[in-house]
């Protein structure tokens, strides 16, 4: 949080405005080493201003400017690029399908997105080379031509989620002379049962310890139960999805590619084995409709939890080592 916010809070009495708080403070200050600055308190594994109906009781009571800039922000995320301001929905807004739908169009956002005060700067993308994969990169220019030429296809064509990867993958190695290989579903499926194994080995810790929140060990336990689902499931192999579902995640595919959320990955080909894995998971999850399909809002409920899920630090960490059975994943996929 920003000192500016904490001070402006401090002096409309925060405490008066929230006095149970079981006896917490609503901030504290972290010193180095790492990120230091001001961060807000979890009470029950949620924000200390989270009211009992989900909703923000700083807003509530001192409107929406009186907000730290990244709650102020969220769900939006800001990539800075050589054609302007990027400005995308995060796959784990729990509300993207519906809002995509009938929501406010985010072209309308976009100006008072791009005005917010920020306590952290907006990621800059094109500076440096963009690798596709491990050893194979093109300039940070080119990639803005083939993302463009990539994303189209995947507005122009209806398919399911890897079906899109593996179009990606051959578009983007055709740009660098390099053949595409050939379809492994084997690899793919062990490939989707290495990293739920992960997740499942991570999340038994999580449940285990003895001195968790509570909140936060019954969210692990609920992720937990979609890890087992979809490991159960994957031996079946992978459901398709409905018209609506694949429409969506194209939606959160074209968003991934702009909003360059494969960055932290270390490649193209490392983020979107990710994207796919975590679609394959909620798919796998998630309860069938009578056709043997996932539908938008069995996917979009497992989905976003799951998204939040590897957006863990420590998942972050794990993710890292695995990182060979994602490249394996986005690799064997047709």
């Amino acid at each position: 949080m920003e000192p500016e916010v904490i001070q402006a809070l401090e002096a409309h009495g925060v405490d008066k405005l929230w006095p149970d708080r079981k006896g917490r403070p609503w901030a504290t200050h972290q010193p180095g080493p790492g990120p230091e600055g001001w961060y807000l308190e979890k009470i029950d594994g949620h924000c200390v201003f989270l009211d009992d109906h989900n909703m923000c009781t700083v807003h509530g009571a001192l409107g929406g400017a009186a907000k730290p800039a990244f709650c102020r922000e969220y769900p939006f995320t800001v990539v800075k690029e050589p054609r302007g301001l990027a400005i995308t929905v995060r796959e784990s807004c729990g509300g993207f399908h519906e809002a995509s739908v009938d929501g406010k169009p985010l072209e309308d956002h976009a100006a008072e997105v791009a005005a917010l005060p920020r306590a952290y700067p907006v990621q800059e993308f094109g500076a440096q080379p963009v690798a596709l994969q491990p050893g194979l990169g093109v300039s940070a220019d080119d990639w803005i031509y083939l993302e463009d030429a990539v994303k189209k296809d995947i507005l122009d064509h209806d398919r399911q989620p890897a079906a899109h990867i593996a179009a990606a993958r051959a578009r983007m190695l055709a740009a660098v002379r390099r053949e595409a290989p050939d379809p492994q579903p084997l690899t793919a499926m062990r490939a989707t049962g290495a990293m739920l194994q992960v997740y499942r080995m991570v999340l038994d810790q999580a449940v285990a310890q003895p001195d968790a929140v509570r909140a936060e060990v019954e969210f692990a336990q609920k992720l937990r139960g979609h890890v087992i689902r979809a490991m159960t499931a994957l031996p079946r192999g992978v459901p398709p999805l409905d018209r609506g579902a694949r429409d969506y995640v194209s939606l959160l595919l074209r968003s991934h590619l702009l909003g360059k959320r494969f960055l932290p990955q270390g490649s193209v080909a490392a983020g979107l084995g990710l994207f796919l894995h975590n679609i394959h998971t909620a798919a796998l999850a998630a309860e069938r409709n009578a056709d043997g399909e996932v539908g938008v809002n069995a996917l979009s409920v497992v989905l976003t939890d799951h998204v939040r899920l590897t957006q863990n630090r420590s998942i972050r960490q794990v993710q890292k080592k695995a990182r060979p059975a994602l490249l394996d994943l986005y690799m064997s996929v047709s």
